[in-house]
């Protein structure tokens, strides 16, 4: 899973963060990008695959907490294993249900079948 996170959608200076990660270099490209040239907070601009999809769902805050890169790492071993078509049924699934952050959209990963 690789999320591409950036100052702003127009920025030519894009970070690409791949999962499973440490969380100390996940902060360190977060910190590293925010400062370069004035500071400016990071947001994530996109992904690659079904990380895609999960763009609107991971906050700033997630890639800047140990518990949130644990959280995207378990995320990653999930997402990083599904065929094509379970990558539509995720995207749809995380449209459909009520989703207020990484728990949420692990629980959705984690019970694929029910959808």
């Amino acid at each position: 899973m690789i999320l591409h996170v950036s100052k702003s959608p127009s920025s030519n200076e894009v970070e690409h963060i791949s999962f499973p990660a440490d969380a100390a270099k996940v902060r360190y490209a977060m910190i590293g990008l925010e400062e370069f040239g004035g500071w400016a907070p990071a947001y994530i601009v996109g992904g690659e695959g079904p990380a895609e999809a999960l763009t609107s769902y991971i906050s700033r805050d997630d890639l800047y907490s140990e518990d949130g890169v644990k959280k995207l790492n378990r995320l990653a071993g999930l997402v990083d294993t599904m065929e094509l078509e379970a990558q539509k049924v995720f995207a749809g699934a995380l449209r459909a249900e009520s989703i207020n952050g990484l728990d949420d959209v692990l629980r959705v990963a984690s019970n694929l079948g029910q959808y």
